[in-house]
């Protein structure tokens, strides 16, 4: 049933044949409403409406979250990217959605893959959340001449329910390029009933510990997502295990070199 508003007097639902909206994008307005039987009326219409809402949801809270926490860095398409790598994934599960998003680079153009590589290990305990971070290669020093650079973890986790993520960030200490390959371990709050986490990794090049002052000196990808929650689990590791059988690039291209070659007749 319509509802008046006590500001303007503007109705706001469904009245009769007629649906009244107030929306941000396109302002006040009125549509007909679906006709029963109609396709806006059938089971799979309202599915895949329930679903495209629940990817909105997801995919803006993150390019919120970034552009509050890396808003220089971050790229104007990420909610786009965010949504294509949602569609690839067919089960409306947050935990199998930010699994999907390993690897995604905060901006393209400035692609944390091009800088040093850590091994990244997250475990989840009583209080608390421990990431280790590995050195395996420093950075380069680049065309600015850089002699040292930091880490940076920016850690979203979340709870069962529908409540926004708990956003935690911490920052290496200044690493020389001359020096060894460090590891840190990293301790982080673990919020009650933590079910599902996504950890982003940052690096910034600096000279005598102060940042280039240039985009190309920095970057961050999404490096580990996961669950605290064992079943889902189990349903990644059964996913992997399937997807390891299936016959794949390798295979292929193994059968076409197996092949059984015909040697000439004669050679004039």
């Amino acid at each position: 049933m319509a509802k008046l508003k006590s500001t303007n007097f503007k109705a706001s639902g469904k009245l009769g044949e007629e649906v009244f909206i107030d929306s941000k994008a396109y302002g006040y307005h009125v549509r007909k409403a679906p006709k029963p039987g109609s396709k806006k009326e059938e089971p799979a219409f309202r599915e895949q409406h329930i679903r495209t809402r629940f990817l909105n949801e997801l995919a803006g809270e993150l390019n919120r979250c970034f552009s509050i926490y890396q808003e220089r860095l971050k790229s104007s398409d990420l909610y786009v990217r965010l949504q294509q790598c949602f569609r690839k994934e067919p089960m409306n599960s947050r935990f199998l959605l930010l699994m999907g998003l390993k690897g995604l680079e905060l901006n393209p153009a400035y692609p944390l893959n091009k800088l040093g590589y850590c091994k990244t290990a997250v475990k989840g305990m009583a209080k608390g959340i421990m990431v280790s971070l590995l050195t395996e290669h420093h950075p380069t020093e680049g065309r600015y001449h850089a002699n040292c650079y930091y880490n940076e973890l920016l850690l979203l986790s979340w709870d069962k329910s529908k409540a926004p993520a708990t956003i935690q960030q911490q920052f290496s200490e200044w690493i020389y390029l001359k020096d060894g390959k460090p590891e840190f371990e990293f301790l982080f709050r673990k919020p009650a009933g933590t079910k599902h986490w996504l950890l982003c990794l940052r690096q910034c090049l600096g000279i005598n510990e102060k940042e280039v002052s240039s985009l190309k000196g920095e970057g961050m990808q999404v490096v580990e997502a996961g669950s605290f929650d064992q079943r889902e689990q189990a349903l990644w590791e059964k996913r992997v295990l399937e997807k390891q059988k299936r016959p794949g690039k390798e295979s292929i291209q193994k059968q076409v070199k197996d092949v059984v070659r015909v040697k000439a007749k004669r050679v004039r």
